[in-house]
């Protein structure tokens, strides 16, 4: 399943489906690795044109998860700090 709880199978066809109709698609996608700890990607599907084959897509992809790993520590810093600042605001 994927984060906003789609089940993986039904966004992928989906992502497929639009991508042949001529809609590229940038999506994140979560995998979990064979050790359990969590792939998070970044994907891209753009469909090709060709004499010869019909449904041809270019899927490309990058690894987001230390990047995002990054952003949520971040973002946590910054709600700890705002939590810190307004306690030592109101005593």
């Amino acid at each position: 399943d994927q984060p906003e709880g789609e089940l993986s199978e039904t966004k992928a066809e989906l992502k497929i489906k639009r991508c042949l109709e001529g809609v590229p698609q940038v999506f994140e996608w979560q995998l979990q690795k064979l050790d359990g700890s969590p792939l998070e990607l970044e994907v891209s599907l753009t469909k090709l044109e060709s004499a010869k084959e019909k449904n041809l897509i270019l899927a490309l992809w990058r690894d987001l998860t230390e990047r995002n790993r990054m952003q949520r520590r971040v973002y946590n810093a910054r709600v700890e700090a705002e939590e810190r600042k307004k306690r030592h605001a109101s005593s």
